[in-house]
Order: C-alpha cells, then sequence, then structure tokens
C-alpha cells in the first residue's frame, strides 16, 4: 500500500471573475448562479510530501519529482468555472 500524506500552506493571492444570477427575491423558488475566473498567487506554496511505503517502491527522487509538481500546480494562474442551483424554502 502506498499513501501520501500532503501539508500544503495556504496560499494567498487574489482572484478575478465574473458572475451571473438570477434570484433577487427571498421568495421560494430556484435559484441559479454561475462565476467564471481565474486566480494568482502572490506567494509561493510551502509544500511537504510524506509517503507510507512499506515495501520500499518509493525513492527520495520520486518524492522530491512529485512535491515539484505539487508545487508547480499550486503557483500557477488556475482558472475555475462554479455553477449552482439552489431551491430555498
Amino acid at each position: 500500500m502506498h499513501a501520501f500524506y500532503l501539508k500544503a500552506s495556504i496560499i494567498e493571492g487574489f482572484y478575478v471573475s465574473v458572475g451571473w444570477g438570477n434570484k433577487l427575491t427571498g421568495k421560494p423558488g430556484f435559484d441559479f448562479r454561475t462565476e467564471l475566473g481565474f486566480a494568482i498567487p502572490t506567494q509561493n506554496a510551502d509544500v511537504k510530501l510524506i509517503a507510507v511505503d512499506p515495501n520500499n517502491f518509493l525513492t527520495g527522487a520520486n518524492l522530491a519529482k512529485e512535491q515539484d509538481e505539487i508545487k508547480d500546480d499550486l503557483n500557477n494562474l488556475r482558472g475555475f468555472i462554479t455553477a449552482t442551483v439552489t431551491y430555498p424554502f
């Protein structure tokens, strides 16, 4: 069994988005909202990776490579899309 435990610091940054929603009143009924945007980190992520590998298949180089890939993912521009459907009573 292989298991990775990841600890990453909270990354500060900002995001820009545009959204739309159709519910302006407090009356019961369906509500639909959507948002499209991107987030930009303003500092580098601090990532620590610990592996549980009882059969010793993983090497230090494998862990370092995985840690670098996670840092790259967290430190880059990220786009996002959200859509929400609710029904308030």
